[in-house]
């Protein structure tokens, strides 16, 4: 079974794959458009490249027209890499131990979490998406 076959199912082993999914494309939107407005002009692309809507380089193009994304893919490569360890969760103090940047407000929280287009946008348990993200400056 691949993995597009089991989410589609609902068999994948984590219940909110599809609500994840969703918003950490929503995430990756916002991001883009706080970091254009911000003034960066330069955005690298690097995806896997699975089809999808709304990548890194259309959202730059819209936000900061005149910017420079530019677009790399994956390889072959990169869908049969076999991993030999489990993934491991970490939480928000491992996570914060790796940072030497500084996180600009909100910090490091929930991906529904960061900078919302609406109050309704944030689900009642944002936890439950397990995922945290966050957008460093060096100062």
């Amino acid at each position: 079974m691949t993995t597009g076959s089991a989410a589609a199912t609902g068999s994948w082993p984590e219940p909110n794959i599809r609500e994840g999914a969703r918003a950490g494309r929503a995430f990756l939107g916002r991001a883009v458009r706080y970091l254009a407005a911000e003034g960066i002009r330069q955005f690298l692309d690097i995806g896997s490249g699975t089809p999808t809507e709304r990548n890194v380089h259309e959202v730059a193009q819209e936000a900061a027209p005149g910017g420079r994304p530019t677009v790399a893919r994956a390889t072959e490569k990169v869908y049969n890499r076999r991993f030999s360890s489990a993934v491991r969760v970490r939480s928000r103090p491992e996570i914060l131990r790796f940072v030497d940047f500084d996180l600009v407000d909100p910090g490091l929280v929930y991906i529904p979490e960061w900078l919302p287009d609406s109050p309704a946008d944030v689900p009642d348990d944002p936890g439950k998406l397990w995922a945290l993200v966050g957008i460093g400056r060096k100062p």
